[in-house]
């Protein structure tokens, strides 16, 4: 199997429908940016993959046991320092590589600091840190580059995509810069 596929996806909240006999495949190793309006179940549909919603009905295949994520809030520990939150999920073989790219990041006085004194962008920061150095086989990133400076943006996707070449990455954005500059795969789910 060189691909995660997904077959006829249902999935309902109570009376609402939002994923109705959905299709699609992800190729090993390469970016594949899902796009769609607002509400058509882009991220209902990525934490169907992750195994934290179950789907209604459908077939699922590929699917690696190793996930990485990075979520539309950013998910850290507020009390911890960004140092400390990235090393929670980082195995020991990367732990030397958590500082250089909190500096490569522009963090490198926040190393220390309580999350929970960062602003918006440098938690952002933190949080694609976390996922992208941890141990995986399948990164979900949900619109991973929002809040972020064109500056920031830039040298944030520049990281990512040097840290996921040959890798295989699921991501949801609303913005087309973002799928030319990682170099994904565009997936529309109108």
């Amino acid at each position: 199997m060189n691909k995660i596929v997904l077959r006829n996806i249902n999935k309902s909240f109570e009376d609402k429908q939002v994923l109705k006999d959905l299709s699609v495949e992800f190729s090993y190793g390469e970016c594949s940016a899902l796009m769609g309006r607002s509400g058509c179940g882009k991220s209902t549909l990525l934490n169907i993959i992750m195994g934290l919603l179950p789907k209604d009905s459908g077939e699922m295949t590929g699917v690696p046991e190793k996930i990485s994520a990075v979520f539309q809030e950013d998910r850290l520990c507020e009390e911890f320092s960004a140092y400390t939150n990235i090393r929670l999920s980082c195995p020991d073989e990367r732990k030397d590589e958590i500082i250089p790219t909190l500096q490569l990041l522009g963090l490198g006085d926040s190393i220390d600091k309580r999350v929970s004194t960062l602003s918006g962008g440098m938690k952002r920061r933190v949080a694609i840190i976390r996922a992208v150095l941890s141990d995986w086989d399948l990164l979900i990133m949900d619109e991973p580059f929002k809040g972020l400076d064109e500056n920031t943006r830039i040298d944030v996707i520049n990281f990512v995509r040097e840290k996921t070449k040959g890798k295989t990455v699921i991501m949801v954005t609303h913005d087309e810069e973002d799928i030319k500059d990682i170099q994904g795969r565009k997936i529309d789910l109108w």
